[in-house]
């Protein structure tokens, strides 16, 4: 029997954000597509492979205990590929990252992991770190527009619409991990957004490391306006989303498309990092906190319906305790519908790395908390508005099986709104099951901290 002809069984896990669950699904495909089975749970597997994320100290600390717990749970063999790998390779002294590994396989070897796979199977350890065969941007061009295995339910997907980014952020390493942008060919978004609404998806995400600078690199200036509009003419009946957008890339015109696009959630992910003036010069944002203030009047104005979030970073070098305040009080303001805050941590190669760490860790993680309460009671304020209008909801399944999100007693069901982006904002709570048509209907009758309550309609 050939070795093509066993059927070696791969469990795979994903760590990190969206765009590393469409790798993911690209590599179950690659994985099917060569005749490899993917096993869901690791004790009916031959391999482990494991999608790492080494964006940041705290996910590289969760990549190796995954590793690690992996290794002692099951004793099979494990690859690691993704961001960690990307980051080993590139910092000798980072390769412990990853020491739990029996391959640590890059991106240019992508297309190469099936091989790999049925090596370790076998009992053959191929080379810790892959050769770089086929060249780099062959292999990774056919891996970005490859087929997908998509998990979990199909209603709510990603779009995935470049790799890599150019903004050079002077604390992000995403650059020296994945490159400078790549953004895919317009025609293959809408041959893969097809593809996607064909498989049953009701809403689509669409992501980059900056969606705004989507096309530049590609056909010399921004197309993601053309691409949501030609969307949004597909299938005026989805939830077409934007995601990770550049403050400083969402001009007028991107905002007029935006907001008369059939389908687009009123919804914008603005990520501002920080709100004084000293921070977005040394975080080398490329823009300053009035134009910040001015792009997101802009939309209120333009767009009175669009639910803005962000991000935030706490703890940057040159972060004083007045520099905070600022930040501080811009939240307390209201301006933003949701908010995330990441404590900042140096990473090697990037620009801030030169600048120490000085802000203690027991700092940075107070500041944070307290940006936190601050945006609870701000959504929570702003959420009200919603009390008593009737709107269209998805569907994300029974509460029981969202017990970590702790559910409110009377809750049934789990769903969301437009205004509400999978994975990191709030939910509607049910209190019954909905109806199995398309985009069923739901009162709101309360606010609870990030989430709604309604009754189904």
């Amino acid at each position: 029997m050939s070795a093509r002809a066993v059927a070696v069984r791969v469990h795979l896990t994903t760590l990190g954000c969206a765009k590393n669950r469409v790798d993911s699904e690209r590599v179950a495909a690659l994985l099917m597509q060569a005749g490899l089975l993917v096993a869901a749970d690791p004790a009916d597997a031959d391999v482990c492979v494991v999608n790492t994320c080494g964006f940041i100290a705290e996910a590289r600390a969760e990549t190796l205990t995954v590793l690690a717990e992996l290794k002692r749970g099951t004793g099979l063999p494990i690859v690691a590929l993704g961001c960690l790998v990307a980051r080993a390779a590139a910092t000798p002294d980072a390769v412990e990252w990853a020491g739990a590994a029996d391959a640590l396989v890059s991106f240019p070897d992508y297309l190469r992991l099936p091989a790999i796979c049925r090596a370790l199977a076998r009992g053959h350890k191929p080379a810790r770190r892959t050769a770089a065969t086929p060249p780099a941007r062959t292999c990774r061009d056919a891996f970005a527009n490859g087929a997908r295995a998509l998990f979990g339910s199909p209603r709510s997907v990603y779009l995935k619409l470049a790799e890599g980014c150019s903004n050079r952020c002077a604390y992000c390493a995403i650059p020296l991990i994945r490159g400078p942008q790549r953004s895919r060919p317009l025609r293959a978004l809408r041959r893969e957004a097809d593809e996607l609404l064909a498989a049953g998806a009701w809403e689509i995400n669409l992501i980059a490391q900056d969606t705004g600078r989507y096309g530049c690199d590609r056909y010399g200036r921004p197309r993601l306006a053309d691409l949501v509009q030609a969307l949004g003419q597909r299938s005026p009946a989805t939830w077409w989303r934007v995601l990770y957008t550049h403050p400083a890339h969402l001009d007028d015109a991107l905002l007029d498309a935006l907001s008369h696009t059939p389908g687009l959630c009123p919804y914008l992910d603005l990520p501002w990092q920080h709100a004084a003036d000293p921070v977005l010069r040394a975080m080398g944002r490329g823009i300053t906190r009035r134009a910040l203030e001015r792009n997101l009047a802009r939309i209120r104005a333009r767009w009175p319906a669009a639910v803005v979030r962000t991000t935030l970073i706490v703890g940057f070098p040159n972060e004083t305790p007045a520099h905070f305040e600022t930040l501080r009080a811009t939240v307390a303001a209201g301006l933003f519908d949701y908010l995330g805050v990441f404590t900042y941590s140096p990473e090697v190669g990037t620009p801030a790395a030169r600048l120490g760490d000085p802000v203690p860790a027991a700092e940075k993680e107070a500041r944070r908390v307290e940006l936190l309460r601050l945006q609870q009671g701000v959504t929570a304020r702003r959420l009200r508005r919603f009390i008593g209008q009737t709107v269209a909801v998805l569907p994300e399944g029974p509460a029981a099986a969202f017990a970590a999100w702790d559910p409110p007693a009377e809750a049934v069901w789990a769903a969301r709104t437009s205004g509400q982006a999978p994975e990191v904002d709030g939910v509607v709570w049910l209190t019954g099951e909905p109806s199995a048509a398309q985009w069923p209907r739901a009162r709101i009758t309360a606010v609870r901290a990030y989430d709604l309550l309604a009754e189904p309609v």
